[in-house]
C-alpha cells in the first residue's frame, strides 16, 4: 500500500513538471548597433529581418543612416552578450543598394533567450525601399520613391509617400495616410485602412476589413470575409465582398459592387458615359442619387421587393422587375438581386 502511494507521488509530480515547466524569468538587455553609408542620388534599400521593427524616415542627408538595438531576454548579461554576438546584422553597399540581413541564432525549445532586432533608419527621400519580415513591424515616412514590403504576422504603417507602393501582408493589419502613387495590397487576416490618396489602387484580402476615406483615383477591391467602406472617393469603383457589407459614398465615377451575403449601400452623383452596376446574392441594395440624373434604369429581384422613389419614366414594372428612363437616359443604372429587396432614393 505505502508502495502504490509513493508511486502514486512521484507520478502527480511529474506530471506537474511536464505540464508545468520550471521556467527562470529574464530580463532585457539592449545590445545597440550603428553603421552609415555615403549614397549618391536615387538609392535603394533591401532590408531582411526576422522579428522586431523596421522604422524608415526620410531625412536630407545623402546617407543611410543605421541604427539597431538587438534587444535580448536572457537570465544575465553574459548570456544576452553572447545571444547578441550570434545575432548577426550584416550590411554591405553594392553599387547604389545597401543590403541588411538579420541573422537570428537557433533556440532550442523551452529556451529562455529570446532576443527581436529594432532597426531605425534614415535615408535620402529617394530612396526606393525593398523591406521583407516575419513578426516584426514595419513603419515608413517621407518616402518619394518605390515601395515594396512583405511581412508576416507585422503591421505595415506607410505615411506621407510619393511612389508605387506593393505590400504583402499576413496577420497583420496594414495604415497608409496621405499617399501619391499606385497602390497594390495583398491581405490575409489584416485590416486596411487608407486615407487621402492620389493614385489607382488595387487590394485583394482575406478576412478582413477595408476601409478608405478621401481617395482620388480608381479602385479595385476584392474582400473575401469582411466589409468594404469607402468614403469621398471620386474615381470609378469596383469592389466585391463574398460575406460583408460594401457601403460607398462616392463623388462621381462608375460603380460596379457586388456581395453574396451582405448590403449594399451606395450614394453617388450620376454622370454620362458611367455605368452603375450593383448585385448581392442574399443581401439588399440601397442606391441614392441625385434629382437631376439622366440614366436608363433596370432593377430586377427574384424573391425581393423593389422600392423606387425616384422620378422616372416607366417602360415596365412588376413587383420583380422595373425598367424606366430619368432624363435624358445618358447613363445606365443596373441593380439585381436574388433574394434581396432593392430601393432607390433621390438624395
Amino acid at each position: 500500500m505505502k508502495k502504490h502511494s509513493l508511486v502514486s507521488i512521484l507520478l502527480f509530480f511529474a506530471l506537474c513538471i511536464i505540464f508545468h515547466p520550471i521556467s527562470t524569468e529574464g530580463k532585457e538587455f539592449t545590445i545597440d548597433f550603428h553603421r552609415e553609408f555615403d549614397v549618391v542620388e536615387n538609392p535603394s534599400l533591401y532590408v531582411d529581418n526576422l522579428s522586431g521593427e523596421i522604422r524608415i524616415k526620410s531625412h536630407s542627408k545623402n546617407k543611410i543612416i543605421i541604427k539597431a538595438s538587438k534587444v535580448v531576454k536572457a537570465k544575465n548579461l553574459e548570456r544576452a552578450e553572447k545571444v547578441a554576438e550570434d545575432t548577426k546584422i550584416k550590411t554591405r553597399k553594392r553599387d547604389s543598394e545597401v543590403i541588411i540581413r538579420t541573422q537570428y541564432p537557433r533556440f532550442r525549445l523551452f529556451q529562455d533567450e529570446k532576443v527581436k532586432v529594432y532597426y531605425h533608419i534614415l535615408v535620402p527621400e529617394k530612396t526606393k525601399l525593398d523591406l521583407k519580415t516575419t513578426s516584426a513591424n514595419v513603419d515608413i515616412e517621407g518616402i518619394r520613391e518605390n515601395i515594396n514590403v512583405s511581412t508576416t504576422s507585422g503591421d505595415i504603417t506607410i505615411e506621407e509617400a510619393f511612389g508605387e507602393i506593393v505590400t504583402s501582408c499576413t496577420s497583420g493589419d496594414v495604415i497608409f495616410w496621405d499617399i501619391s502613387g499606385k497602390i497594390r495590397i495583398k491581405g490575409t487576416s489584416s485590416d486596411i485602412e487608407l486615407s487621402k490618396i492620389e493614385g489607382d489602387l488595387r487590394i485583394e484580402c482575406t478576412s478582413g476589413d477595408v476601409e478608405i476615406d478621401n481617395l482620388e483615383g480608381e479602385a479595385e477591391i476584392s474582400v473575401t470575409s469582411g466589409d468594404i467602406t469607402l468614403q469621398e472617393i471620386d474615381g470609378n469603383i469596383e469592389a466585391t465582398s463574398a460575406s460583408g457589407d460594401v457601403d460607398i459614398l462616392q463623388k462621381k465615377g462608375s460603380l460596379d459592387l457586388e456581395s453574396i451575403s451582405g448590403t449594399i449601400k451606395a450614394k453617388t452623383k450620376v454622370t454620362e458615359d458611367h455605368r452603375y452596376s450593383l448585385e448581392t446574392l442574399s443581401g439588399d441594395v440601397y442606391l441614392y442619387i441625385q434629382k437631376d440624373a439622366d440614366a436608363k434604369v433596370k432593377l430586377e429581384t427574384s424573391s425581393g421587393t423593389i422600392h423606387s422613389k425616384v422620378s422616372l419614366t416607366l417602360d415596365s414594372f412588376s413587383r420583380k422587375l422595373l425598367v424606366g428612363e430619368m432624363g435624358n437616359g445618358e447613363s445606365e443604372i443596373n441593380i439585381f438581386t436574388t433574394s434581396g429587396d432593392i430601393t432607390i432614393k433621390e438624395y
